[in-house]
């Protein structure tokens, strides 16, 4: 899995909440590897990794995300991504609440 390969680590720190985030990219492929979030104890709360890029356009997109908490296991594997893609309006509209 990527989580394998050399990679850079950065820290990123949010500081009103004591809590951060551990992020490894690939160098040489500029892609997130891995991210773990930290709650404000230091205790590892959610780890993802990411895996199966493709390239579109440019852009790389991870077709195989794979969260763990302490509570729960998700495997996520896309089939299909479109860019920017025609999406109806009416997708986003809010129908009133009927009591």
């Amino acid at each position: 899995m990527a989580g394998q390969l050399d990679a850079v680590i950065i820290r990123l720190l949010y500081y009103d909440e004591g809590a951060y985030h551990k992020v490894w990219f690939n160098p040489k492929e500029y892609t997130i590897i891995r991210r773990e979030v930290y709650n404000r104890d230091n205790n590892s709360i959610v780890t993802i990794f990411f895996d199966d890029y493709i390239e579109i356009n440019g852009t790389r997109f991870p077709m195989f995300v794979d969260v763990k908490t302490d509570r729960m296991h998700l495997n996520i594997r896309y089939t299909k991504v479109e860019v920017n893609g025609n999406v109806d309006d009416e997708l986003f509209s809010l129908s009133e609440i009927q009591e």
